[in-house]
């Protein structure tokens, strides 16, 4: 501590500080050695809890990622998955509409055939496209 020497001008200028007791509620009794080794535990414990939330915590981040691509690559596989049963479906529908068509052609021919032939015969063909259904009614 060092001493400095100021000159004092007036009495009014000196103030009296009063040593603090325990009954001011600012007083702080000094710490005792048992406090500071158990504060020093506390302070130990805090940070070994404190590195175990944080290693749990970077588990936690890296399980979440690893989710996070798992679920990336699984919208890749059925976005892909969709897209090839849009794919069969497709082709599905065009091979169904040539086999009615074949099957239409088919069915006028023979009505022709009938029609053109002595024992006439009514044939009803329902086509529609739009749908790819086909409904054939013969009459014999």
């Amino acid at each position: 501590m060092a001493i400095t020497e100021m000159p004092i001008k007036s009495m009014e200028t000196l103030k009296i500080i009063p040593i603090s007791s325990s009954s001011d509620p600012a007083y702080q009794p000094p710490l005792r050695d048992t406090q500071l080794a158990d504060l020093q535990v506390l302070i130990r414990e805090k940070a070994l809890l404190i590195k175990k939330l944080t290693e749990e915590n970077q588990y936690l981040y890296t399980q979440v990622e690893r989710l996070e691509e798992h679920m990336e690559s699984e919208i890749k596989r059925s976005d892909a998955m969709i897209e090839q049963m849009q794919t069969a479906s497709e082709e599905s529908s065009k091979r169904a509409q040539a086999i009615i068509m074949h099957l239409s052609q088919q069915v006028e021919r023979q009505a022709e055939q009938r029609h053109n032939s002595p024992n006439r015969q009514a044939t009803e063909i329902k086509y529609s496209a739009q749908t790819t259904s086909c409904r054939v009614e013969i009459w014999i």
